[in-house]
Parts: C-alpha cells; structure tokens; sequence
C-alpha cells in the first residue's frame, strides 16, 4: 500500500519530494518541515517503509523504498556513521530507531541501477552522520616513481593512489567520500561531515539559519543542474557558512557519463552476489581487456580470493582467456619489476599467479624478494601481517636465511613474530633468536619463545636445542 501512495502521489503532485531516512535524529527533518511550505514540499519518510511486509524479493526496508517508485529531489539521511576505520558503527547508518542501512548496500542498488529515484534522481542530499564524506585513511602513500610506474601503464595518479587504499583493505577503499559520490552519481550537491558529525540538536539551528538565508528553496533547487567533467559543480557557499562552526564538507556526485563512475560500475559488478559467477568471471575477462586494467586489480584480487578455481566450463574458459591476455601479461610482469610498495606486488603477485601468468615456481623468487624487503628495519605491524598473511605453502618454500635478517630484528616484538610465521630452517636464526629469551623485556622473551616454538628443531652446531616451556 505505501508503494502504491507513494506512485500515487508521485503521478499526481508536481511539488518538490524531501524524503528523509530518519535513523537517529529527527531535528534536521523537521527543521526542514518547519521551513518549507507544503504548497511547494511534500514530505517521504522512506524508514516507513521497516514496518511493511517483506516483499518478495526484496528482503530488506530500502528494498522496498526503493521499489515504491518514489523520486526524491532532496535527499535527508540521519544517523550513526563513522567508516569502518572509526568507531564501533561502521559503514552503517545506524541509531536509537532499531533501523541499519548499510553503506555496502546503498552501493550495491547503484550497481544494480534498481534504486535511481532515491539514490540518482536528488538535487541535494544531507548525510547527517560522522565521516559521511572523509577522506582515505592517513596511512602509506605511493613513493613518486611507483606514481610513475603506474602512469607508463595508463594508470593516472589519482586511481594510483586508490589501488594502494583498496589493496591494504581487501579490495575496498577508505573513502567515505568516493563511495558515497559514486552511490549519489549524478546528483549535484552532496552534502557530509568529513569527522564527528555535530548532533542532531546542534545542526538544527545552523540549518535553519541557511534555510533563511537561501529564500526561495524552490529556485535553489531549479538552478541546479547535474556534474559533469568537464563542469565541475559550484561550491554551496551559503549552506558552508552556516555550518562554519562544523567539520562540514560537499562534494558532487560522480558524472554518470565519467571515466570514474565507470570504473566502480565495473568493479560494483564483480562483487554483486546476485550476478552468477560465470557472469562475473565473463565480466573479470573482459575487465582485463581493458586499457589500464591494473586499476581494476583490488577488485580483481578481492573476487579471486573469494571464488577461487572455478568449476563450471564457461567460467573456467573466461580465466584461460584472462591467462592467454599476453598485453595483460605483459604489463603485470613489467609492474612487478618497476613497483617497490610491497603490498601492491604481493597483491600482484597473487592475481597472476591465480590466473596464470606465472606458475608457483617462477612467483616465489618475488615473494622471496618482497618478504626479505619486508624484514628491513624498522619493521611494523603491517610488515608483520603482510608476510604473515601470504599463502601457507609460499611461507614454507621461502627459506629465508640469517643473512636477511638484521640483528635489531632479534629485538623488536614485529620482527620476531614475522620469523615465527616464516619459520625459517636456518639453524643461526634460531640461535640468535634463542638469545633474545634473555632480553630484559618480558614481551621480547615471550615473543621469541613463541616463535622458536613453531619452528622446525633444528639443533645449533655443538649445542643442544633451546628448552622452550
């Protein structure tokens, strides 16, 4: 029945459409209720639609929203956000009315194009949440000549930059702020807060002041016109201003037309469940295809690891095309040589060896390569968990020697947990290592005690095997 008045209504009535997705807070939406005049807005709380029958098919409330057939112009989204790299909450809106929408799912409709009058159709879209619009996480960046690697292989600087964000993340990005320009491409103005979002009480009276100062909403809304690349959209000044006190920020959608927009259309599609898995391996061939496909290689690597060798014929002949791709082959090969980030390579190295550019043998003196690279001081956390997270039966044929190791390895908790995964046979690594159960630090002694245990025991020339308890 809501499907069918919110059709109705839509046919019928030329005002414009503010839907609201109340998941926390009901300060904004209502300050916008209070504001615009009902002979020109009409009013859609889309999390109505929570409390209908479960329609066939559509499992989910914004399923069902999105099935209503209603077209938003102004899009009003409240609720707890924070990323996944920020609080317990995650890519999800969430809060004190019971009702989740996953950001995972907002991209998979956009995919899937079944949700354009809620996610496309929007002059303007309001993400009351914290980190709606952040920026990737602070961490490693590209060095300039791997920038420059990647640009001799039709890879531009930007898209760079994303594969080293999405490699670290399992295939995808940090950036609340790309992803939710793609799930609102086409829309001109998206409006988010790139840290802690200020509560619903607080941003209240600093949206009604901009609702004030813009006059006639109406006319706004008319002289807006969708992003395209060539045009960039103009900065919403007013609404910046209002929201000074905030870590407000705006973006535009991403030009439906655009080169970007097409390449997370590509990837969107790899990570689709509902798309049969020989669609998928059909779409991973022709991703390859494709000029500068490296830019595809977190997805890629991300739907490999997931399906692994694949059993039915039609799929295993779109991996034996992507295989015999020698242009493909070519250029993984060459970035493999040119690259020095070593989680990019690792990542490398697995796609090639999973769709046949390079057998077990010829990948290992890489790997071998990239994990001794790894073991150079100073040695972090992540160095750790990039060579502890290769495959098992690559760590037991690297046979990593004491001349790789440098003696500060011996004392810092990182390196010796990296040993304890290498579990190298070299009989000096394992008497240094024994020294380290001496380290006036009890974290050091627990940590090399730990590693020597898993170790294969080897005995150290003229003395007898240390005693691990």
């Amino acid at each position: 029945m809501l499907a069918f008045l919110a059709g109705s209504a839509a046919a019928s009535d030329d005002r414009f459409t503010v839907c609201s997705i109340t998941i926390n807070s009901d300060d904004e939406i209502r300050t916008l209720q209070s504001r615009l005049p009902a002979s020109t807005f009409r009013f859609v709380e889309l999390t109505d639609f929570a409390r209908t029958t479960v329609a066939e098919g559509e499992p989910t409330w914004f399923g069902r929203a999105c099935r209503s057939g209603v077209q938003c112009d102004v899009l009003v989204v409240s609720g707890h956000f924070g990323n996944t790299w920020a609080g317990d909450y995650g890519t999800t809106f969430a809060g004190t009315s019971g009702i989740s929408l996953p950001l995972e799912e907002l991209e998979q409709r956009r995919c899937e194009q079944t949700c354009p009058g809620i996610l496309a159709n929007p002059r303007e879209v309001f993400l009351f949440g914290c980190k709606t619009l952040s920026e990737p996480a602070v961490g490693q960046t590209l060095p300039p000549p791997d920038v420059a690697a990647f640009g001799r292989h039709d890879v531009a600087p930007a898209n760079a930059a994303r594969i080293l964000d999405e490699v670290k993340n399992h295939g995808e990005g940090t950036s609340s702020r790309e992803r939710m320009q793609y799930v609102f491409g086409g829309v001109p103005h998206v409006y988010g807060f790139t840290e802690v979002a200020p509560a619903g009480k607080r941003v209240a009276p600093l949206l009604d002041e901009y609702l004030r100062n813009v006059g006639d909403y109406s006319a706004h809304l008319r002289r807006l016109r969708p992003p395209e690349s060539e045009h960039p959209i103009d900065a919403n000044t007013a609404l910046a201003r209002a929201l000074q006190p905030t870590c407000f920020t705006q973006a535009s959608g991403l030009d439906p037309h655009g080169a970007q927009f097409a390449r997370e259309d590509q990837t969107c599609a790899l990570r689709d469940e509902r798309r049969s898995v020989v669609e998928r391996f059909a779409r991973l061939a022709r991703l390859v295809d494709a000029p500068g496909f490296v830019t595809y290689l977190p997805s890629i690597g991300a739907f490999l690891r997931a399906h692994g060798a694949p059993a039915d014929a039609q799929a295993i002949a779109s991996l034996h095309r992507v295989g015999e791709n020698a242009d493909a082959r070519g250029t993984a090969l060459a970035l493999l040589r040119e690259l020095r980030t070593p989680v990019v390579r690792l990542e490398l190295v697995r796609v090639a060896r999973s769709v046949g550019w390079l057998s077990a043998q010829e990948a290992l003196p890489i790997e071998r390569q990239i994990a001794v690279e790894l073991l150079r001081p100073p040695i972090w956390g992540e160095g750790r968990d990039l060579i502890c997270g290769m495959d098992r039966d690559v760590l037991e044929q690297l046979d990593v020697r004491a001349e790789d190791v440098a003696p500060e390895l011996y004392r810092n908790e990182f390196g010796i947990q990296a040993l304890g995964c290498l579990k190298p046979v070299d009989e000096r690594i394992h008497e240094r290592l024994a020294a380290s159960l001496g380290d006036s630090r009890e974290w050091i002694r627990n940590r090399a005690a730990a590693a020597l245990k898993v170790m294969s025991p080897v005995r150290l020339a003229g003395q007898p095997a240390p005693q691990i308890h």
